[in-house]
């Protein structure tokens, strides 16, 4: 499994410390007994993730086997309610915090501000990198309409700008925008056991200056037919119709080119 994006979106209370954060319903990973947990399928390793809140001060990953050494901060946090302005991304890559199958992962954050708000963690993580296939590489962008939910995942289909010639591609990065969203990722057709994805900016201004994950950084995240693109999945902050757009950096496999 390449890669997965895991995310915690719920209510965080006031000045309260080291709060768990409630885990998204998610279609590939699934909830421990305790709704803020994931149960790991496998071994592997967080390659990047985010905390959002516009009071934050802290957030950190939990999980048993690094309790006795130290849990995982999540560094820099972002001060904000949503991605409306220049946001944080910690990305430690390949060698970043590791985690054992079985283990129930959880997020915690900690506020400092006499107010009920939302918090947004996430957590993109694999279990080894797959390296990045020979080809010409090019970017390609596109559209996905859809109704968003808060604080949960959904999904619609990418409308590219372009035709894509015939043949199949390989994704190996991605930058998404959408007003009030919160992160996006990929589900590809013929991979239905991870979803890659980053976190989003609400407008083209807006977005990650780090261009985390772009262009092969983090490997090869999946692929696909030119007939049959990924579909764009999207976590809302808020509820409404909205048309997120998609940037996928792409790899034109052997009969592609």
């Amino acid at each position: 499994m390449p890669m997965h994006l895991l995310m915690w979106s719920g209510a965080k209370t006031d000045s309260t410390a080291n709060e768990a954060a409630p885990a998204v319903a998610d279609n590939v990973i699934t909830r421990s007994a305790n709704p803020n947990n994931y149960l790991m399928p496998w071994d592997g390793t967080i390659l990047a993730g985010f905390a959002l809140n516009d009071t934050i001060t802290r957030a950190r990953y939990v999980y048993p086997s690094m309790r006795n050494l130290g849990l995982p901060e999540i560094f820099p946090v972002t001060a904000l309610a949503e991605p409306s302005a220049d946001f944080q991304i910690f990305r430690p890559g390949w060698q970043g915090p590791k985690f054992r199958r079985t283990e129930e992962l959880g997020a915690e954050s900690s506020n400092g501000a006499s107010t009920v708000d939302t918090i947004h963690i996430g957590a993109l993580i694999g279990d080894q990198m797959v390296p990045l296939p020979a080809g010409k590489r090019f970017t390609v962008s596109g559209t996905a309409a859809q109704t968003l939910v808060a604080n949960a995942w959904t999904s619609a289909a990418i409308a590219l700008d372009n035709v894509l010639p015939f043949g199949r591609y390989a994704v190996i990065g991605m930058a998404a925008t959408c007003n009030d969203g919160i992160a996006a990722r990929l589900i590809f057709p013929n991979a239905l056991g991870y979803r890659p994805g980053v976190q989003v900016g609400e407008t083209n201004i807006i977005t990650d200056y780090q261009q985390s994950g772009r262009y092969g950084e983090w490997g090869e995240w999946g692929r696909f037919e030119q007939t049959s693109p990924p579909q764009l999945e999207v976590l809302g902050g808020t509820a409404g119709a909205e048309t997120p757009r998609v940037y996928l950096d792409l790899v034109a496999l052997d009969e592609a080119r």
